[in-house]
């Protein structure tokens, strides 16, 4: 009976050891899933300004994005005015807008940091624009985050020009580079039954 006295002593002690070790990294384990769920806590609401200073407020869905106070559908130009294929998508854009202006609402989001509004309005002004564009700030760029991050699922390197479509807060369609007017309106169409 004592010769097997240091095999089970040797297994007590391994147990108790790796036993501590599995519950110390769980502990650790849900620790760390706590404070990435923390992390990973995002805004119900934006209320973003356009360059004329009014107000807009989105509103966070299940599946995407509302306007409130609007039941048109929602589309979000995120882009840059130094992007060329940015600058040809904002010319289908405007001219959508300008033929569904009672069924669509768009927004041009600029992901560049500290642009300047004047910037913003002669981008519109010098491509002879007709929708709506908001002044770059702190929520902006966490709005354009969670667009990104709920589509793309990545946060970083975003593809430019890139449109999201909404409908009754629900996403409906994106697109990633510079798109044929055809396919935008024919989405439009399809959606509004017009």
């Amino acid at each position: 009976m004592f010769k097997y006295f240091p095999f089970f002593v040797v297994t007590l002690l391994t147990s108790i050891v790796f036993s501590g070790c599995n519950h110390d990294s769980s502990s650790k384990s849900k620790q760390t899933t706590a404070q990435m769920q923390k992390k990973q806590v995002t805004k119900d609401t934006f209320t973003l300004k356009d360059t004329e200073g009014k107000s807009y407020t989105f509103i966070k869905k299940e599946n995407g994005l509302s306007l409130k106070n609007s039941s048109k559908i929602l589309m979000i130009d995120i882009f840059a005015t130094w992007c060329p294929p940015c600058q040809a998508e904002a010319k289908v854009l405007s001219n959508l807008q300008k033929k569904y202006s009672k069924n669509i609402k768009i927004f041009g989001l600029s992901i560049e940091k500290n642009i300047p509004k004047e910037k913003l309005e002669a981008f519109k002004t010098n491509h002879n624009l007709n929708y709506t564009f908001l002044i770059p700030g702190k929520n902006n760029q966490e709005f354009i985050n969670q667009i990104a991050s709920a589509v793309l699922h990545k946060t970083t390197n975003i593809p430019i020009p890139f449109i999201v479509m909404y409908k009754e807060g629900k996403l409906i369609q994106y697109y990633i580079g510079a798109t044929e007017e055809e396919f935008i309106q024919s989405d439009i169409k399809q959606h509004t039954g017009k």
